[in-house]
């Protein structure tokens, strides 16, 4: 988790001071028996900590030295970095100097660090699936962003400064996922908006669609930056204890390191090269996912087994075969399609949720489904309602049949609706389905358009030229990634890897095919294939019924044998995603893809 600290103000209010006014000394902490002076911004770094941060960035400007020099590289757990915000450009631009560092699964925090307020663990409070404002009721809001809410408690509008807050609760800290801090950085490049404040920026995201919550846990809130509040502060440190031990209380007795972790971001922050991992991860098999869309019947005959019991005993069995090869690996219930939160509760109900660690759903409502585009996130909302796993949309598309155009508006429209509200968006698909395949359905022609749509659904065309919304994906990566299924030996497969590092792609869903399995020389395509895809985060779905190992003959079948699904997906992560203990036994003679 990431805590940005932006440190690039002058302080004029409170100058002049020797020093950056981050450093005022206020209050005291205790460095083993020793009391001593207290920094302004260990304040906000003790209750970043305290929420589980584990990296800390500074936005310093150029002359801020004495910042960098005090804390150095690390603080408690945490390590630290410094950007440099050039010029002061208002509070958005400094928070956006990061940009670089943050991927869009990692949590971000974001506070003032000329500000004091409790409780401790206010940031804690705060959920860590949308942006969310933790809340202090001050006396005179019409100096700070006063924050309107609804009765739901989420965020209605943000008043920046404004002589009729219409509120006292203001916000003093904020916390978001990556991918809408991503979200809020590109609202904010359009040439029409560079909003100095945030409060303004986030109106902005509200009216376009976007939702934050409000928390009004804070209890109380003083900002240091003028000698009024100076005075309130101390005042309120008084009040709450003696000085105590912080996470900061070995800063001036630990051994400095030689040369403190820098990364200096100049001029706006550049993106991260397409291929590279997120930050802290490395790239190969994120996760596996059981089964594609179950609760269809173009992938899961439900009228041989009618309550999908076979299909949970299956599932329970593959999840602690996976779990036996490796325990980080997560695990998705494969994406549901209807959104079905009926579905979940089943599943609830027959012990699978409790084995998985993410519920996946897929959306197409331009195409398939029966409700409209802007009812996405009523849709997640629906899931949110019946289970507390985190929910990835693993497939999301809209067919070029009528139009190339409705790509463009399909992948505009949901790309709004659904950054920054789920962590994972694959979209399906890079490529059009070749005419000369057929799409895995039920009826086929009999469906009319309905069938002929599955064949539209790619950034390229069949024969690999781009439509217009490939010329649109890269504004959305990485926070959107890609749902490409191969077929087996599929002739497609590196210029598909050459388009996905060239569109900006970090994610891919992708799988194996338990009936392909059997074909000859299905082991040297498998490792093609996952070796032709090392530099992505894959998630690997497994799927499809051999025949000849179905109660009928049909890759939709329940197995005559659940075990041995469950040994095909145990056989997979043992070669593709191996743990730790396993990937040393492997040593490196080069049978495995190494990740």
């Amino acid at each position: 988790m990431w805590g940005i600290i932006p440190a690039a103000g002058t302080g004029n209010r409170i100058q002049p001071l020797a020093f950056s006014k981050e450093l005022l000394p206020v209050g005291s902490r205790l460095d083993g028996e020793a009391e001593r002076p207290r920094a302004v911004s260990e304040y906000l770094i003790e209750r970043m900590l305290a929420a589980g941060a584990d990296r800390l960035c500074f936005v310093i400007s150029p002359g801020k030295s004495d910042i960098l020099s005090y804390y150095g590289g690390r603080i408690g757990s945490a390590d630290v970095v410094y950007a440099v915000q050039p010029e002061p450009r208002g509070l958005c631009d400094a928070l956006f100097q990061a940009a670089a560092l943050i991927a869009p699964d990692e949590s971000v925090l974001v506070g003032l660090p000329d500000t004091i307020w409790f409780p401790v663990d206010g940031f804690a409070r705060l959920p860590d699936d949308r942006l969310s404002f933790l809340l202090f009721p001050v006396e005179r809001p019409e100096l700070f962003d006063a924050v309107l809410t609804d009765a739901a408690g989420d965020v209605r509008e943000i008043r920046v400064k404004h002589q009729e807050p219409g509120t006292s609760w203001i916000w003093g800290g904020f916390r978001l996922p990556g991918a809408a801090y991503h979200a809020l950085h590109r609202l904010w490049q359009r040439p029409e908006r560079r909003d100095e404040y945030v409060g303004t920026l986030v109106n902005a995201w509200l009216a376009g669609g976007g939702r934050a919550a409000a928390v009004q846990a804070g209890e109380a809130y003083v900002d240091v930056g003028t000698v009024h509040g100076y005075r309130e502060a101390l005042k309120l440190l008084a009040s709450r204890s003696a000085a105590s031990p912080s996470p900061l209380s070995t800063l001036r007795g630990r051994p400095r390191p030689a040369a403190p972790r820098r990364v200096v971001v100049s001029g706006g922050a550049p993106a991260r090269p397409p291929s590279t991992p997120a930050a802290g991860t490395t790239a190969g098999v994120e996760a596996v996912m059981f089964w594609n869309e179950p609760n269809n019947k173009s992938h899961w005959n439900f009228f041989i087994d009618t309550e999908w019991k076979a299909f949970s005993e299956m599932a329970i069995l593959a999840s602690e075969a996976v779990r036996a090869e490796n325990p980080q690996l997560t695990q998705v219930l494969g994406g549901m399609s209807p959104i079905d939160p009926l579905f979940v509760e089943r599943m609830g109900n027959q012990g699978v949720l409790e084995r998985m660690d993410v519920v996946a759903v897929h959306g197409f409502p331009l195409d398939w489904n029966h409700w409209k585009i802007d009812e996405w996130p009523a849709k997640l909302e629906e899931i949110r309602v019946v289970t507390d796993l985190p929910i990835w949309v693993s497939e999301v598309g809209a067919s070029t049949f009528g139009a190339e155009e409705l790509g463009v508006f399909g992948l505009e429209r949901m790309a709004e609706l659904l950054i920054g509200r789920t962590p994972r968006i694959h979209w399906y698909s890079l490529y059009d389905l070749p005419k000369a395949w057929p799409a895995t359905t039920r009826h086929r022609e009999a469906e009319g358009s309905a069938y002929y749509r599955h064949f539209y659904m790619g950034l390229l065309r069949e024969d690999g030229s781009p439509k217009p919304a490939a010329d649109l994906f890269p504004r959305y990566t990485p926070e959107i990634g890609i749902c490409q299924w191969f077929q087996f030996e599929d002739h497609r497969l590196d210029e598909a890897v050459a388009w996905l590092k060239r569109l900006g792609v970090t994610y891919v869903r992708t799988g194996l095919s338990w009936a392909d399995s059997f074909r000859p020389n299905a082991e040297a395509w498998f490792d093609r294939q996952m070796a032709a895809l090392a530099d992505f985060h894959v998630t690997l779905t497994f799927c499809f019924t051999p025949e000849h190992r179905g109660i009928e003959p049909h890759h939709t079948s329940p197995p005559l044998v659940p075990e041995e699904y469950a040994e095909f997906c145990a056989r997979m992560v043992r070669r593709y995603a191996p743990g730790t203990a396993r990937k040393a036994a492997a040593g490196e003679d080069g049978r495995h893809v190494a990740w």
